[in-house]
């Protein structure tokens, strides 16, 4: 997919950051990804036994794959509540791991099955693409659902066994995604060198995301931190004003 341009995620809404609560352990196990249903949109699994069964899981999140799904759900422009089902439904499926095992041939952070239509083992094992993949039937479904929850989004995308489980994995999944929004590695140093949230730059807009030269970037309310492999540097003030003006941004978007 083509990466995201500068301009664009000007004109993205500002994400209100919440406090990161502590991460509790739900007890339910993860209920599977199931079959093919109607137009293609994977249906119902029965009564798939819980990945817990199968897998050894975390107790925790990889920071690396909440980071990608959020990135990926912030690369769609998908609505708040199709990215917080993402979260609850990574949540309850595996802890937010990418697991290489689950029920019958469940696989992912989603645990998705490969021979339900969701795509191959590599694909599903691929963050970037089983995101990419929930996101998208999540969208095609939101548009039926006015007035639903999150949770009862992700019950119509995974249609689970255990319905309940993605409402109650709200409190954790709300701590994750703004986890997953907040800046890291180099521009995440340079953000805290420059004073972070009360500093010049105010605080996020979006996430880190890739620029189309190869190098990261990230919005906050008063600027930009740009990112190359060696150095990461802020452009805000008059020289954002005027990097703004001259279409400079069209470098990295």
């Amino acid at each position: 997919m083509s990466t995201v341009r500068l301009r664009r995620a000007r004109a993205g809404g500002t994400v209100l950051l919440a406090a990161l609560t502590v991460l509790t352990v739900l007890g339910a196990g993860p209920a599977s990804a199931g079959s093919t249903g109607p137009a293609g949109i994977p249906g119902p699994l029965g009564n798939a036994a819980p990945a817990t069964a199968y897998c050894d899981i975390p107790a925790q999140r990889d920071i690396a794959v909440t980071r990608k799904v959020y990135e990926v759900g912030q690369r769609m422009n998908v609505s708040p509540k199709v990215m917080l089902a993402g979260f609850e439904t990574g949540w309850v499926e595996s802890r937010m791991n990418n697991l290489a095992c689950g029920d019958r041939d469940s696989l992912g952070v989603f645990q998705q099955r490969p021979s339900q239509g969701w795509g191959s083992p590599e694909q599903v094992l691929d963050v970037d693409y089983a995101a990419s993949k929930f996101f998208e039937v999540a969208e095609q479904m939101e548009p039926g659902m006015e007035g639903s929850t999150a949770g009862q989004l992700a019950q119509a995308v995974q249609r689970s066994a255990y319905p309940e489980r993605y409402d109650q994995a709200e409190g954790t999944a709300v701590a994750l995604r703004d986890e997953a929004f907040q800046p890291y590695g180099t521009i995440g140093a340079k953000y805290g060198a420059m004073g972070g949230a009360g500093g010049v730059l105010g605080a996020p807009v979006r996430a880190e995301e890739a620029a189309s030269l190869g190098g990261r970037f990230q919005l906050f309310q008063n600027g930009i931190i740009l990112w190359h492999p060696d150095v990461a540097y802020a452009v805000y003030g008059d020289i954002l004003t005027k990097f703004w003006a001259t279409d400079a941004e069209r470098r990295w978007g």
